[in-house]
């Protein structure tokens, strides 16, 4: 529910805040706009959400700190209102005795029921450097953050301040609220009958039921609007709304909190397979810890367990039944789980590496057949003593050669110090070549008697003195770096979002390419000048193109209005994220506006992060090899610069049409593409789009609540002048040189000159619209090309009016739109008469011909007239 002001205004009053802090609040409020513009610098990912809660659209900087404490404001009952990026406070504190103040933007202002605060989102990395470093700006208590010199700064607006890390959220909370936006719009879906019949379903099956079972007994939209409501209760951190057999619901939250702080207590995990019990000596089962007495497999499959004095016996189908069901945990890691896993972490890539060599020597690998029979024997005594001692006889393969040996270094400490202090000068921004520094470093240190290293020991400490890639960021910057790969990173899947989303219609992409070919007109066979530009929306999860839009225009906010209106027409529905890069045609205000409208979400890709957009770059290039390559007219040949042919030229070969074009593009799009196996999904995206949408049992994604309005929203603004308004004139409006004349008369306009707001239809240029007088009146046009277009049957007039169009600019700019034979005739009289009068004075004065002619007049310049010769039959 949106707070209004009158009402935010009581409950700050009522939270007994002092004037200031209220005053604070109404500011940022009455602001309607962050404080700060949101960059989404060093690799992070800039999201904009429309809030249902908020009425208006609030903004994260961050996919793991952010953005979930954004969605945990978003679907918390509690939260009233919450905005992004509020006014500066100025914060003081101390370093070495010296006072120190700033003005601090924070990510957050939060109105709960019951306080008032400001929350600052940091990575838990972060924090604990900046703690490090900085002891008195923040603190650690227990397992959170603080920050003294904020709390004193807020607390004289009466205000608490809050540390979130990315660690207080887990993936599967940040993946469960990608799935509730898609149903944010139906929290009210659940009637109090439906909401009685579910109870009692619940408490008549059990305190708890599946989710898929009951989406049996129930509509989808009704069960995730109880969730919504605070009604119907699920683990939001351990399970997945997206598979639903895994999900359990609750009628009461009492049972799951009690099931939550058990799993917290004990890290508890699920067990997953039958074999893994016979190594645990405690399980968890009904919220209740029980021992393992014994467990058998042979000859028949059961586990006997002791809680108290109460004895049970699981046989085979109930503990698969159970394991199924993930109702047995166990915890996460034991004592010997805990110091292997210490040991390998702590070990390097070469000894783990090693140890897997003699692994395979181990297990009879005949690759290793030349080990002898001791070294064997070796082997499996360690292999069994670190069985013994770490529950893991991989650890007792792992060599000891660091221990073996000196390991100091050679060389004296003024010699090293002095070595570090040049590479400290040459880990600087476009530095010179390492020899110099070098040069530099063996004349101070024969000056200062020390022993001289070669280069080669130079050279390779200081490879060793700095990671690669750090190097290079540090001398040639982020975009070299990052252009080296992806940097070596421990990856698990459990902790790392899906970046394109669970399901269809979650997250979208869309970008534009220029198409590299050459058209001819339909209307008289001519090439057609300018680009043709290819929009495309672009599904993540399915790989399925959702909408393609082409255009002579520039890539700007009209084409993606074009393709929100494609895809609504082809699906029905619209995406629930759109994903885009950085590009001024996606940073069109009218274009937020229009996302806002509809309820979507926009998420801006990092700022010099090229790989994030890879998926919809592949598209392009895919389309270019399998379709644009094999037609006539492609450019492929332009690449060869000076060596390419005249008889080559791509314009001598072009035979497509744009509006044929953009037909056969179409069905290469929606039919031909998505029926081929494409890489990253083992499957065809048509195959992976059905089977995400019959999950559901509403095709997913935002809906659109007036067709009416959403066709206005969508149509691109006419540009005008500063205010961004046309002229109309004489009950006429003149828009790509073509005249456009009212349909109907107005009530109160008499055909004065005004500035009017005015939106076309790129599909359908017949017309466009015109606000007058607080009423869109559509104006008509008899255009004698458009017209034409029409006759002979184009079904994209666009295609061929706007590239016409932009030919006659160019020749208009470079002086060629005017007739070149009554000019020249004009001219040629002109000239004539000032010759006459010219050789009639210099005949006066006694000048012969030719003598002074020269430096007064240039005889090329009279243009001969245009003369048609025609042979005459003798």
């Amino acid at each position: 529910m949106i707070v209004k002001k009158q009402d935010l205004l009581r409950h700050l009053r009522r939270l007994g805040l002092p004037g200031e802090g209220i005053a604070y609040v109404m500011r940022c409020y009455s602001a309607m706009a962050p404080a700060r513009r949101g960059k989404g610098n060093y690799g992070c990912v800039h999201d904009t959400i429309a809030s249902r809660k908020n009425g208006f659209t609030t903004n994260s900087e961050s996919r793991h700190a952010e953005g979930p404490f954004l969605f945990w404001c978003e679907f918390n009952p509690a939260v009233v209102l919450y905005l992004d990026q509020p006014e500066a406070i100025k914060i003081t504190y101390f370093i070495n005795g010296k006072k120190v103040g700033y003005q601090a933007i924070f990510d957050f202002l939060v109105i709960e029921n019951q306080c008032v605060y400001v929350v600052e989102c940091k990575r838990f990395k972060d924090l604990v450097s900046l703690a490090a470093s900085n002891d008195t700006m923040y603190v650690k208590q227990n397992e959170n953050f603080i920050s003294p010199p904020a709390q004193e700064a807020c607390s004289k607006y009466g205000f608490g301040h809050r540390v979130v890390k990315d660690t207080d959220f887990s993936v599967n909370f940040t993946r469960n609220c990608f799935f509730l936006l898609g149903f944010v719009d139906d929290r009210d879906a659940l009637d109090e009958q439906t909401y009685a019949e579910i109870k009692d379903s619940l408490r008549r099956l059990g305190s708890r039921l599946r989710l898929s079972s009951l989406y049996d007994l129930f509509p989808q939209k009704k069960l995730i609007s109880g969730v919504l409501q605070s009604k119907l209760f699920f683990d939001i951190d351990a399970e997945l709304l997206v598979e639903p057999d895994n999900v359990w619901i609750y009628d009461c939250d009492i049972t799951l909190r009690a099931l939550k702080k058990l799993k917290k207590q004990h890290e508890l995990i699920p067990v997953t397979e039958v074999m893994q019990l016979e190594r645990e000596s405690k399980l968890w089962w009904n919220n209740k810890e029980w021992n393992v007495l014994r467990f058998s497999a042979d000859p028949e499959m059961s586990i006997e367990l002791l809680n108290g004095a109460a004895r049970i016996c699981l046989k085979r189908d109930d503990l698969y039944r159970l394991i199924n069901d993930k109702e047995i945990y166990c915890s996460l890691l034991s004592s010997y789980e805990t110091e292997a896993q210490k040991l390998i972490v702590s070990t390097s890539n070469r000894r783990l590496e090693e140890a897997e060599k003699r692994q395979a020597i181990l297990n009879g690998d005949p690759r290793t057949q030349t080990v002898s029979k001791r070294t064997i024997s070796r082997l499996k005594a360690r292999f069994e003593q670190a069985i013994r001692q770490h529950g893991d006889g991989f650890i007792g393969l792992i060599d000891q050669t660091h221990k073996r040996g000196n390991r100091e270094a050679r060389l004296s400490k003024p010699v090293i110090k002095l070595m570090e202090s040049y590479f400290e000068k040459a880990l600087t921004k476009s530095p010179p070549k390492l020899k110099r520094y070098f040069d530099d470093f063996v004349r101070e240190a024969e000056t200062r008697y020390l022993q001289v290293p070669s280069s080669k020991t130079f050279y390779k400490r200081f490879a060793q003195y700095s990671d690669f890639v750090e190097r290079v960021r540090i001398q040639q910057g982020q975009r070299a770096a990052y252009a080296l790969g992806p940097e070596p990173r421990d990856i698990d899947l459990s902790q790392s979002l899906p970046y394109h989303g669970d399901h269809a219609f979650q997250i979208a992409h869309i970008d534009h390419s220029p198409i590299e070919m050459c058209f001819i007109s339909k209307l008289n066979g001519s090439v057609l000048p300018g680009t043709l530009h290819l929009s495309v929306m672009y599904d993540g999860y399915s790989r399925v193109i959702l909408a393609i839009y082409v255009s002579f225009e520039k890539p700007s906010y009209r084409a993606t209005m074009m393709l929100l209106r494609e895809c609504f027409k082809r699906h029905g529905v619209l995406p629930i994220w759109i994903a885009l890069d950085r590009g001024p045609d996606f940073e069109s205000t009218y274009m937020d506006k229009t996302l806002a409208t509809l309820g979507m979400h926009k998420r801006r890709r990092p700022v010099g992060y090229s790989r994030h957009g890879s998926n919809i770059e592949r598209i392009f290039g895919i389309a270019e090899t399998e379709f644009v390559h094999c037609l006539l007219g492609n450019k492929q040949l332009q690449k060869l610069g000076r060596s390419l042919s005249s008889t080559h030229n791509p314009k001598k070969l072009a035979v497509w049409q744009p509006d044929d074009f953009f037909i056969a593009l179409k069905e290469y799009a929606y039919f031909a593409y998505p029926n081929v196996h494409r890489s990253g999904i083992c499957d065809t995206p048509e195959n992976r789009f059905k089977q995400s949408i019959a999950q559901f049992d509403e095709k997913p994604g935002t809906k659109v609540k007036s067709e009416k309005h959403f066709y206005f929203a969508t149509l691109p603004d006419i540009k005008g002048g500063k205010d961004g308004k046309i002229v109309i004139l004489k009950n006429q409006v003149k828009y790509k040189n073509i005249n456009y004349l009212l349909s109907k008369s107005i009530p109160g306009y008499h055909g004065e000159k005004r500035r009017v707001r005015a939106k076309y239809d790129p599909y359908d240029i017949r017309f466009i619209w015109a606000l007058i007088d607080k009423i869109w009146v559509q104006l008509n046009t008899t255009d004698l090309l458009l017209r034409e277009c029409f006759d002979k049957g184009v079904r994209y007039p666009h295609l061929e009016v706007y590239a016409r169009n932009l030919k006659q600019k160019r020749l208009y700019l470079k002086g060629k739109s005017s007739p070149g034979i009554s000019m020249a005739s004009l001219e040629q009289k002109e000239m004539l008469l000032f010759s006459q009068n010219n050789a009639e004075q210099l005949d006066a004065k006694g000048i012969k011909d030719g003598d002074q002619l020269a430096d007064n007049f240039d005889i090329g310049c009279i243009q001969a007239a245009d003369v048609e010769i025609h042979e005459v039959d003798k």
